[in-house]
């Protein structure tokens, strides 16, 4: 009977966390940092630099936060203080957007092969990213591979990129807006 008993209880508290679901990490930590967000949309890069170094201080395990900060830096230009921080972003959490920005070093650097990686990586975290799928087709032209450029732009055009149906536009691609 104890048993029985135990079994209801636990279908209980796996249908409320199902119905209920905790936020993931990610979330959590977007929505803490949220100031720190908006100076990202803003693209005040030194404002956001600034914020995320102190957020690092006290939350020195946060992938959202190293990721910010290696975003802050890349658009700075300092590719390599991106990709420390990108990489530090990596060993605690396996987020798109971390993926994302490692590509975007990479291809900056003009290693397309490890751009192709990254990117990879954050399309399987993020397959609603029409940006990553936009610049994995700019690296894949970078690496003479314009048929499956083809197919990763018209992937980022179905998401709704519209750089990318330019892009195909002046390849003379047809695309579903282009008709």
């Amino acid at each position: 009977m104890e048993a029985v008993i135990l079994i209801f209880f636990f279908l209980i508290y796996i249908v409320l966390r199902v119905l209920f679901a905790e936020k993931s990490t990610e979330e959590r930590d977007a929505a803490r940092f949220a100031e720190g967000m908006e100076l990202l949309r803003k693209k005040d890069w030194n404002a956001a630099q600034q914020y995320f170094g102190k957020v690092i201080q006290s939350h020195n395990k946060s992938a959202v936060a190293w990721t910010a900060l290696g975003a802050t830096h890349f658009h700075q230009g300092d590719m390599l203080m991106a990709q420390i921080c990108l990489d530090k972003a990596i060993v605690y959490d396996n987020i798109a957007s971390a993926f994302l920005y490692r590509g975007k070093v990479a291809f900056a650097n003009q290693h397309y092969p490890l751009a192709l990686i990254e990117l990879n990586k954050a399309i399987w975290y993020n397959r609603k990213s029409a940006e990553a799928y936009r610049l994995k087709g700019l690296t894949l032209l970078q690496l003479s591979k314009p048929d499956e450029a083809i197919t990763a732009f018209k992937d980022a055009v179905k998401r709704g990129d519209e750089i990318s149906n330019a892009q195909l536009q002046q390849m003379r691609i047809p695309t579903e807006k282009g008709k």
